[in-house]
């Protein structure tokens, strides 16, 4: 009777330390999830911003990393800094996907809704980062630059392929012609659709004369393309 009593006790305590340890085990992982969410979220407070003030800084969201790497070969040495948060898929092999950005990913940015793009400025407008930028550029797509146009700053847009990326209807479609004639008519802006212009004469269309020739600069690409017949 006594070991019965003592078998009972026994099952209870272990029962109890089961109970406890699976109590226990949600609590820290809870905890861990929130922590993390936390350290994730409040991060970006705790960035140093320095290496911006003082100097031409250009931000980006592109899904494609080699025009935006033409841009820093050729205004790097010239003193300018970047704020490259990108969405490519490839992000990774120049290690710049986008860390501690708010609102837009790579799942939205494409082409985000007017509620996106109005919680996008909301939550970046007096953000200590965004104060440091002096201009945002566009290039894949290059209508991403709508999203930017609230911030009231400098607007590079360079179409370098398929000017209505990101813009599938024809109603998206007007509308970022007629965004885009607005930022072409701001003089501190700037459009160019000079390595796609051949390739899609309807952009000749949107403005009343063909945008200049400008300078190729993607000369550190140590590699061609032999033609074939």
């Amino acid at each position: 009777m006594v070991i019965l009593k003592r078998m009972a006790l026994v099952k209870s305590i272990y029962r109890l330390k089961i109970h406890h340890f699976f109590i226990l085990s949600f609590f820290f992982i809870t905890c861990s999830i929130i922590g993390f969410n936390l350290k994730q979220y409040f991060e970006e407070y705790f960035i140093d911003f320095s290496e911006y003030d003082d100097k031409i800084t250009i931000w980006s969201n592109d899904y494609h990393i080699s025009p935006i790497n033409d841009l820093k070969h050729l205004l790097t040495p010239l003193g300018v800094r970047f704020i490259d948060k990108s969405l490519s898929g490839a992000c990774y092999l120049t290690q710049t996907c986008a860390k501690n950005l708010r609102i837009i990913s790579s799942a939205n940015g494409m082409n985000p809704t007017k509620q996106i793009r109005r919680k996008f400025y909301e939550y970046y407008k007096n953000h200590p980062l965004m104060n440091r930028v002096d201009a945002f550029v566009c290039f894949h797509p290059a209508a991403m630059c709508e999203l930017f146009m609230p911030f009231n700053r400098t607007i590079i847009v360079i179409a370098s392929t398929r000017y209505e990326l990101g813009r599938f209807s024809v109603e998206e479609w007007n509308q970022w012609n007629r965004n885009l004639r607005t930022i072409a008519s701001d003089p501190r802006l700037f459009c160019s659709f000079t390595m796609v212009i051949k390739a899609l004469p309807a952009q000749k269309s949107i403005f009343a004369k063909e945008s200049p020739n400008r300078l190729k600069f993607s000369g550190y690409v140590r590699t061609g393309a032999g033609s074939q017949q």
